[in-house]
């Protein structure tokens, strides 16, 4: 813009353009608000899962869980009818 007025007018939009970042800025850490405790719940409710498992016994045997899944208990027998 040229002018007498185009200082002013640049003044203005620089002010309106600033103005605007900080609303912007405002709501991107408002929803940081309702994130972070979200991800902490998430978090402790993954630890209290884990707890869990682990005063159940969830992983005490991991060998015999993983003979049993290739055993050859489900094989027909030698001889016998199909």
């Amino acid at each position: 813009m040229r002018g007498p007025w185009s200082k002013s007018v640049n003044a203005a939009i620089a002010v309106g353009e600033r103005a605007a970042h900080a609303q912007r800025r405002s709501a991107s850490v408002n929803v940081l608000v309702y994130l972070v405790p979200l991800a902490l719940a998430l978090g402790g409710l993954g630890l209290a899962a884990f707890l869990w498992a682990m005063k159940t016994g969830q992983f005490g045997d991991l060998e015999g869980a993983a003979w049993r899944a290739i055993a050859d208990g489900d094989l027909p027998e030698e001889g016998g009818k199909e």
